[in-house]
């Protein structure tokens, strides 16, 4: 009998065995191990025309009504098609083929899901596998392949979640009539999820865990439109009020709305399609994969545009320990198909190759699960129908931002015009940093300027030449060195830039062959350069740090600008900055009676210095992290937290921040071609911890994900 998710065991393998013994004629399973794809199709072709004989010669009700002698016989079945696919992968097992249409999958532990096609009754039956045993479960057939869900009722048992519909879905219609049924394995048995299917509303798409249902309801007896969307709501199974969920991307189209769910104790993740036009930065629709906390706040993780000549949909989540997994199936004027990963919280992405026609997608121990189909079914004879059930025992991910540059050490980056990038590497046998540079044509080379025992406080920045120069124009890197060196913050092994002392300020334009000293006084530091502004921190008597902004060629006297609240503790202040066309933003970290505050702050007219973000701890865990204006002089940010977290936030036109994961731990950003507003695209950059203490700089492949507010 199947008990929770994580070990079930079937009841009638001694059935299945009898049946195989009953006939001398059926081949045995050793046929799997010959070693030949001949004789592996010999032996499939032998399994097939045995089954169909004892089916009636035909091949006619190959899928049987119950257990017992017809559950023997589909195993049979599977087992045919596992050695047809020895000859292509020995890895994978279809689990079921020649299907006319690529049904729903779902896994949840050891077991997995599916659906199954009967031509002698043209309907489709529900079948699991666990231990390598394939069995129909007994419960009357459908129509349709079964939207199911494997999931866990209030005791922890195994489930199968479903709906049944007196009218199914089409391509242009969603399911009407229908209710939500569970199937226990613990008892066998069906019965519907009274607790919420309620008269006068269709219901499908069920999820179930932790003794509560997800699903998708619409009222019947009216069109589907904006009046009547298509809903997500949350359910106790001991009844009450159901919880309607935040959804995608609305846009009044009738065939907008969710596609899959899955429910966890803590989490619904749910993929999306929005038909038309979604918003003005979507005028073809949408494809999204979401994650809602249900105790507030969603997760934007996948939001891709549709296309004129191109669809893209994403598929079937499933969530785990730590991540959501899912397909993506594109097609049209470029074709491609993957299985995603993403993590949660860490926000680490993976992808990997997908078959071709992937349609539907789950994971769990037992493996990866999906149906696809290899060609258009109009294209396809009726006697070859091209859809398959497939199990595959492992997906192996890879990250897919590029990584362009490493250091074993902790390092801070900047980025100017979306492709000169510029960092530091520790070198161990000097043990100092050098500055280095990597080129629009993604070489990577050690600046001609001498090192220094700490990582440099680099930024890069437009330089505007002058005089008989006027019309040239270059980048500049600008930063500091000390007498004495500032110490190295043992959260993060990068420079308490206000306990340096003797500080003086250089720039390097780049393909340049050597630095310049920038004329100045005092002990300046943590500088940033626009043209011929410069920005910079510097002490002030008795230490009290304070920010400027002043001219690199010194024709004009540096302003000081409003900074942060003053503190307790010595050699903190500014530890961050950024400057773009007279506007500066700064992380600015002080302490007050047992906590040190973090604050991302915006140097703005009449001498205030606006308060955009804050974090504060004991230990200052919770902390803000390198500034950067975008190519249209936007901000964004990083931020870390206790819980080992990692977010980047952005400052729109309109004034609004919006909350991104980022990959986790988070160092520092640079994003200088992000968009106006949310959602964020384009070049973003930033360094993130590696394993061994160092730092990985990546470009990330697409859009981070979305945190929005409950």
């Amino acid at each position: 009998m199947f008990g929770n998710p994580g070990h079930n065991q079937f009841s009638d393998l001694d059935d299945v065995h009898e049946e195989a013994e009953e006939s001398r004629e059926l081949p045995t399973a050793s046929w799997c191990s010959a070693g030949s794809a001949g004789a592996a199709r010999e032996a499939a072709s032998t399994l097939i025309t045995e089954a169909q004989r004892h089916l009636g010669g035909s091949g006619e009700r190959w899928m049987g009504r119950g257990l017992g002698r017809h559950a023997s016989l589909i195993a049979i079945v599977v087992l045919a098609f596992v050695l047809l696919r020895v000859e292509t992968s020995e890895a994978e097992t279809v689990l079921a083929g020649g299907l006319p249409q690529a049904p729903k999958v779902s896994a949840a532990g050891q077991v997995v899901a599916w659906s199954a096609f009967d031509p002698s009754v043209s309907a489709w039956r529900l079948m699991v596998l666990s231990d390598g045993v394939a069995q129909e479960l007994p419960i009357a057939p459908s129509a349709t392949p079964f939207d199911v869900d494997l999931g866990d009722n209030a005791h922890g048992g195994l489930v199968a979640t479903y709906s049944r519909c007196s009218q199914p879905s089409s391509a242009r219609a969603l399911p009407r009539g229908c209710r939500l049924f569970v199937y226990e394995f613990a008892t066998a048995t069906e019965q519907p999820i009274a607790a919420a299917n309620l008269p006068g509303y269709s219901q499908f798409l069920p999820s179930m865990a932790a003794g509560r249902v997800a699903f998708v309801r619409i009222a019947e007896g009216e069109p589907v439109s904006s009046a009547n969307p298509p809903r997500i709501y949350v359910q106790s199974l001991a009844g009450g009020k159901p919880r309607l969920l935040a959804g995608g991307t609305e846009d009044g189209n009738p065939r907008t709305g969710p596609t899959a769910l899955e429910l966890s104790a803590t989490a619904l993740a749910f993929s999306w399609e929005a038909w038309g036009t979604a918003t003005a930065l979507y005028p073809n629709g949408t494809a999204e994969l979401r994650v809602d906390g249900l105790s507030g706040g969603q997760t934007v993780v996948d939001l891709q545009q549709q296309e004129e000549i191109e669809g893209i949909e994403d598929l079937s989540p499933t969530l785990l320990s730590g991540a959501v997994v899912y397909g993506v199936a594109k097609e049209g004027d470029e074709t491609e198909y993957q299985f995603r990963s993403f993590g949660l919280p860490s926000a680490r992405r993976g992808v990997a190759v997908a078959p071709a026609g992937l349609a539907s997608t789950a994971t769990g121990a037992a493996g990866t699960i999906y149906s696809r189909c290899s060609g258009p079914l109009s294209a396809v004879p009726s006697s070859s129908p091209p859809c398959e059930v497939v199990l595959a025992p492992s997906v192996v991910y890879v990250d897919p931002d590029r990584q362009v540059a490493q250091s074993s050490r902790p390092t801070t980056i900047s980025v100017y015009r979306g492709n000169w990038l510029a960092f530091s590497a520790y070198q161990p046998a000097s043990k100092t940093y050098r500055l280095m540079v990597r080129a629009p044509n993604g070489t990577v080379s050690a600046a001609p300027v001498a090192p220094r025992e700490v990582p440099f406080d680099v930024e890069l920045g437009p330089r505007v030449g002058d005089g008989e120069e006027a019309n040239r124009y270059g980048v500049l890197a600008v930063y500091s060195r000390c007498r004495v060196e500032p110490r190295l913050d043992p959260r993060d092994l990068l420079p308490l830039p206000g306990t340096g002392r003797g500080c003086r300020l250089y720039s390097y334009e780049l393909g340049s062959a050597h630095e310049r000293l920038i004329p100045g006084s005092g002990s300046r530091y943590l500088p940033s350069v626009w043209g011929d502004q410069l920005a910079f921190a510097m002490s002030g008597p008795g230490g009290r740090p304070a920010l400027y902004l002043g001219s690199i060629s010194g024709r004009s006297a540096p302003r000081e600008l409003a900074g942060g609240p003053p503190g307790s503790a010595p050699g903190l202040g500014p530890r961050a900055l950024a400057l773009y066309n007279g506007r500066v933003a700064f992380v600015w970290e002080y302490r007050s009676g047992t906590m040190l505050h973090s604050q991302l702050r915006l140097d703005g007219p009449g001498g205030q210095a606006r308060l955009l973000d804050e974090a504060s701890s004991p230990d200052g865990t919770d902390r803000e992290l390198s500034p950067s204006f975008t190519a249209a002089g936007l901000l964004a940010w990083a931020r870390r937290d206790a819980g080992g977290h990692s977010w980047m936030l952005a400052l729109g036109r309109s004034g609004r921040i919006a909350t991104y994961l980022a990959p986790d731990p988070i160092q520092a950003i640079s994003s200088p071609q992000l968009g106006s507003e949310p959602p964020l695209h384009g070049t973003i950059y930033y360094a993130r911890g590696d394993d061994h203490g160092g730092a990985t700089i990546r470009l990330m492949a697409g859009p981070p994900a979305l945190a929005t507010q409950g």
